[in-house]
């Protein structure tokens, strides 16, 4: 599964849920009663699991120094006026990646 590179997550498990459906009700009833129900669970649960998000945290240095950050502006999306990213300088941990 791609995540993290320009998608939004939520787009990707939608994405993958889709799938999941679109297949599972492609099965006939006949596909569906000759197979017990666990094995049919166990089957799309092995095929459509999806491994959770790790954090390394040994990996990451931490900086305690003041950032501009930019945050999205909710209402450029509205009216178009506004300007679409709001910076300002805030004051926090910072984690980088190494």
């Amino acid at each position: 599964m791609i995540c993290f590179n320009g998608a939004f997550t939520s787009q990707a498990f939608e994405n993958h849920t889709e799938r999941m459906i679109k297949e599972i009700s492609s099965l006939t009833a006949k596909q569906i009663d000759k197979t017990d129900r666990d094995a049919w669970v166990d089957f799309y649960y092995s095929r459509y699991e999806i491994a959770p998000i790790e954090i390394h945290p040994e990996t990451m240095r931490i900086d305690l120094q003041e950032q501009e950050v930019s945050i999205y502006n909710q209402w450029h999306m509205l009216t178009g006026r506004a300007p679409e990213y709001v910076t300002s300088n805030i004051r926090g941990i910072m984690l980088y990646s190494i």
